[in-house]
């Protein structure tokens, strides 16, 4: 199988020799923590996108071969064979979308203690996950003097939105168990988890279900703080704790 090439990669390879002696390998196995889940991610697409689309050319052969019949139909051995293949994708379309959520997260924690280490750590300023650096950074940036892409928070506070809050609260705590697991697409054909509840009450009466988003959206998302991770590095290069540690061993 041939993996999607991660663009995190490609910047490390011609921004480490930048960084003298061994911090070029400092640097580079810092920032590959991060790195090595954008490669997941786009496995993760790549895998979602094959599913997808067998999973909705099944589903519209499955409608038309049913609205040709009328009256009462028997399934044959080949429907039920049909539909037990249309089953299994389903279940493999959920497992693409939440993979992506729960890896999309990982990466975001590790950028942020990337940022950390890269520059150094700043009393009660801890950036230990994303949630940490929206909160944080503004002043984190400040102590250390930083120059920061103009967008970059803002794109970091909507990715703590449409990722991090997401697999916090609708994947790994979620704690409503009359949660159901529908597949959802519109004209655009991209398939989505949605999440109505189960016989429900007050407020859900009439409410939209909780539904994920486009893996595509989110990746581009994901690629636009990347950008700006890699601009964050760049204009602050020599207020890294790599480059300086180099210039106080040569002074």
């Amino acid at each position: 199988m041939d993996y999607p090439a991660s663009h995190l990669e490609e910047f490390i390879g011609k921004e480490r020799e930048n960084y003298p002696g061994e911090n070029d390998n400092l640097f580079a196995f810092a920032l590959s923590q991060v790195s090595r889940y954008e490669r997941f991610l786009r496995i993760i697409v790549g895998r979602y996108d094959a599913v997808n689309r067998e999973f909705l050319s099944r589903t519209e052969s499955w409608s038309k071969k049913m609205q040709s019949h009328i009256g009462t139909y028997e399934l044959t051995k080949a429907d039920l064979a049909e539909w037990e293949r249309h089953s299994q994708l389903n279940t493999e379309v959920h497992l693409e979308i939440e993979a992506f959520y729960l890896f999309a997260k990982v990466l975001l924690d590790h950028s942020a203690r990337f940022i950390e280490h890269h520059f150094g750590q700043c009393r009660g300023l801890s950036l230990d996950s994303h949630d940490d650096l929206v909160k944080r950074f503004a002043r984190f940036a400040g102590k250390h003097q930083l120059q920061v892409p103009p967008t970059f928070i803002d794109i970091a506070r909507s990715l703590k939105n449409s990722v991090a809050d997401f697999r916090d609260y609708e994947i790994v705590h979620k704690k409503k168990p009359r949660t159901m697991h529908a597949t959802t697409w519109g004209p655009e054909r991209e398939t989505k988890m949605s999440m109505p509840q189960l016989y429900p009450r007050g407020k859900e009466l009439g409410g939209v279900a909780t539904q994920s988003e486009s893996l595509q959206t989110l990746m581009g998302a994901i690629d636009a703080y990347l950008s700006q991770l890699t601009e964050l590095i760049l204009a602050n290069r020599d207020r890294s704790r790599f480059m300086k540690s180099a210039l106080n061993r040569s002074s």
